[in-house]
């Protein structure tokens, strides 16, 4: 989130450079969380201000519910200062954290399995995503790949089949049409289906979107 804040030397001498460091304060009293990043304050003069405007990223662990930003001047401690004291202020307006979506390919079907195909051809496979995330998913895409039996080298179909939005907890079944690419090279080869190929969707695991379909397909 884009953040803006100015940290001014009320002091009578010259401030060395410092640092600013950005958190996020429960509402409800549970304490509070870093943001990551730690913008860079310039050298000061008496009287004199700095204004950082800062695109901060929430952290992954943090737990979901309402916060107030608060900044922080002299994160690291750098500065003598005559009171050490008054470096953070909070603001009023009040952030709400949710959780995040976590998209998972639950069933992989490829019609007709152990079948044969050839160069160009198509298959036909049916996919189901679940988002098994506490928030929401915004609309994405699946991606298929041949997996070789032999040597696990991958090659993807032709074709990126629409998801769309789904609430926590929700699935969809989509039924696609893909195409064999004509470079791909002769064998024997598994199907695997990755939700959210592209990346475009936040979840809280980046990890867990692929799943491999039961069968064979012989490309010939």
């Amino acid at each position: 989130m884009q953040v803006t804040s100015t940290v001014e030397n009320i002091g009578a001498v010259p401030a060395p450079a410092s640092t600013l460091r950005y958190y996020v304060v429960s509402t409800a009293g549970l304490g509070k969380k870093d943001l990551k990043g730690t913008p860079a304050v310039p050298p000061l003069d008496p009287l004199h201000s700095f204004t950082d405007q800062e695109t901060v990223t929430i952290r992954t662990e943090t737990v979901p519910g309402d916060y107030y930003l608060q900044a922080c001047a002299d994160s690291g401690k750098v500065v003598v200062e005559k009171h050490e004291d008054n470096n953070c202020l909070t603001s009023t307006g009040i952030i709400h954290v949710t959780s995040r979506p976590d998209l998972v390919v639950t069933s992989v079907t490829v019609g007709g399995v152990p079948l044969t195909v050839a160069l160009g051809g198509s298959l036909r496979i049916t996919t189901v995503v679940k988002n098994q995330g506490g928030g929401s998913a915004g609309q994405s895409n699946i991606r298929f790949f041949l997996i070789d039996t032999v040597t696990g080298i991958s090659k993807d179909l032709k074709g990126t089949p629409s998801v769309p939005a789904l609430a926590s907890g929700a699935s969809s079944t989509t039924n696609a049409t893909v195409t064999v690419f004509t470079d791909t090279l002769p064998g024997t080869y598994t199907v695997r289906a990755c939700a959210d190929y592209q990346e475009v969707v936040s979840e809280t695991d980046e990890n867990n979107n692929c799943t491999m379909g039961a069968g064979t397909v012989t490309v010939q």
